[in-house]
C-alpha cells in the first residue's frame, strides 16, 4: 500500500531533507499527494526549488485534509502553527509527522496527543537524531545496562556567530535558543534517565555587537501570536536537570564559532562520548570487556544513515499497522514539558 502524504506548512529548514527521502524512493512506497503554504513568499521560494519540483501545490489547507486518499499529514510551517495544525489534521483523521519542539503550549500539546489516542492515529515527533547510530548505541548501552548506573549527561547543541540575524528572526518563542535547539538533547536524557524531577534554566542575552551599544540585543516584532517580541533575546543558555542519583547539563548558544555540539553519558561502568549528535560514530570507554566490546577506549562506528527516510519507515509502519513507534506519547510529553520547564516556559 502506496501511503499518500500532504505538507502542511513549509517553512522549516528540514523539509527538503524529508521531500528528499519521499520523492527520491529512499523512504519506501510513499508519495507527496500536495502541498500547503500560506505565506506567498515561503510558497515562491520552495516552487522555485528543485527538490520540491512536481509537487502540486493547493490553495486551502482543506484540499488536503479534506482528500480521503491522503493518510498523513507534515507539519512543517512556524512553530506557533504547529498545534493548531496539527490537531485540525488529526481532527480530519489523518496520521500526522510533526515537527519539532512540540509548540509552545503544553497543555495544547497534551490536547493533539488525546486526539490522536482516541481516534488510534500516530503522532511522529522529528527528532531524527533518534534514530542515529550514535545514539541508537547509547539506548543498547543503557537498556543493556553497560555502562552501569548512569549519574551525569551533558549535551551541547549550539548555532554559529555567522547566522545570528537569522536565529534572531526565527526564534520568537520562549527561551529562544534553548527552546529552539535543546529538545534534540532533552529527549535522549529523558530516553535514559524519565522526567527529572527539577529543571533550573539560565537563559542569558550576552552577545554584543559594536552598533547595539552595550545592552542585550532584542527581539525583533513579527506580529506573530505570543511572540517575545521587544525583549532580549537568549543567545546564551544551559539548563540543568535532577534526577534522584542524577544530574545533566543542556547547553546552546546562538554566536558559536564552530557550532560545538556533543553528547557525554557518565555511568558507573562506562561513558559514552557522541559527537557530534548527528553522526554516525562514538568514542565508548568500559570498565569490563562486555556486550562484544572491549575494556577501554574505542570508537564504535555504526555505519551511514539517514534520519529522515528512518523516520518515515517508522511512520509507514506504524500508519499500515506493522509496529508501534519507537517513543510513545507519554515519552514524548515528558521531553516537551521538560524542554519548556529549561526554557522558562514553566
Amino acid at each position: 500500500m502506496t501511503i499518500r502524504l500532504g505538507i502542511l506548512g513549509a517553512v522549516h529548514s528540514h523539509l527538503s531533507g524529508k521531500v528528499r527521502a519521499i520523492t527520491s524512493g529512499a523512504a519506501g512506497d510513499m508519495e507527496i499527494a500536495g502541498a500547503f503554504e500560506a505565506n506567498p513568499a515561503v510558497r515562491s521560494q520552495r516552487e522555485a526549488d528543485p527538490i520540491y519540483s512536481g509537487i502540486r501545490w493547493v490553495p486551502r489547507a482543506e484540499d488536503l485534509l479534506a482528500d480521503d486518499t491522503i493518510q498523513g499529514i507534515i507539519i512543517d510551517g512556524e512553530i506557533w502553527q504547529f498545534l493548531g495544525d496539527a490537531k485540525q489534521s488529526l481532527l480530519a483523521g489523518k496520521h500526522v509527522y510533526l515537527e519539532k519542539p512540540a509548540g509552545t503550549s503544553l497543555e495544547a500539546y497534551r490536547e493533539v496527543l488525546d486526539i490522536a489516542a482516541a481516534r488510534q492515529l500516530v503522532v511522529l515527533m522529528a527528532y531524527h537524531f533518534r534514530n542515529s547510530p550514535p545514539f541508537q548505541l547509547l539506548y543498547r548501552l543503557t537498556r543493556e545496562g553497560l555502562l552501569g548506573d548512569v549519574f551525569s549527561i551533558r549535551g551541547r547543541i549550539g548555532k554559529g556567530k555567522s547566522s545570528y540575524d537569522r536565529w534572531l528572526e526565527s526564534m520568537p518563542y520562549p527561551g529562544h535558543i534553548m527552546f529552539e535547539m535543546c529538545g534534540h538533547l532533552i529527549d535522549p536524557m529523558v530516553a535514559v534517565l524519565g522526567r527529572p524531577r527539577r529543571v533550573s534554566p539560565f537563559l542569558r542575552s550576552d552577545f554584543r555587537r559594536p552598533e547595539s551599544g552595550d545592552g542585550p540585543i532584542m527581539m525583533p516584532v513579527r506580529d506573530i501570536p505570543d511572540e517575545a517580541a521587544g525583549q532580549p533575546f537568549v543567545d546564551n543558555s544551559l539548563a540543568v536537570l535532577e534526577w534522584d542519583r542524577a544530574m545533566a547539563v543542556v547547553e546552546s548558544a546562538g554566536m558559536e564559532v564552530g557550532a560545538q555540539r556533543r553528547l557525554e553519558v557518565l555511568g558507573t561502568e562506562g561513558t559514552l562520548v557522541i559527537e557530534p549528535p548527528g553522526g554516525t560514530q562514538a568514542r565508548l570507554h568500559l570498565e569490563a570487556a562486555a556486550g562484544g566490546f572491549e575494556a577501554g577506549w574505542q570508537t564504535v562506528d555504526g555505519g551511514d544513515w539517514a534520519g529522515f527516510v528512518v523516520d518515515l519507515h517508522d511512520l509507514a509502519a506504524a500508519i499500515r499497522g506493522e509496529r508501534m513507534l519507537p517513543f510513545g506519547p507519554v515519552h514524548d510529553f515528558v521531553v516537551q514539558e521538560t524542554l519548556l520547564r529549561a526554557s522558562g516556559a514553566l
